[in-house]
């Protein structure tokens, strides 16, 4: 088995922790990061950032779905 020396070991590889392990890199330290799913965690890949954009995407859509009244005439809308 060969054996590995850290300065840091992060437990999650979510946005704090990536964000964490960069960080120690960058300023030298020799990293390990355990994750047990995707990198990202829930918020980059279930949560927050899609959520985000499902509800930014259902903004406009209403936005352009009223557009006559504004006298605008748009087409295409499903």
């Amino acid at each position: 088995m060969l054996s590995e020396q850290w300065d840091l070991g992060v437990i999650g590889g979510g946005a704090g922790g990536v964000a964490a392990a960069v960080r120690a890199r960058q300023l030298g330290a020799r990293v390990i990061l355990f994750e047990g799913g995707h990198l990202g965690g829930v918020c980059m890949n279930r949560g927050c950032i899609p959520t985000q954009s499902l509800m930014e995407t259902a903004r406009l859509y209403r936005t352009l779905s009223r557009a006559e009244q504004l006298g605008l005439k748009v087409s295409g809308l499903a």
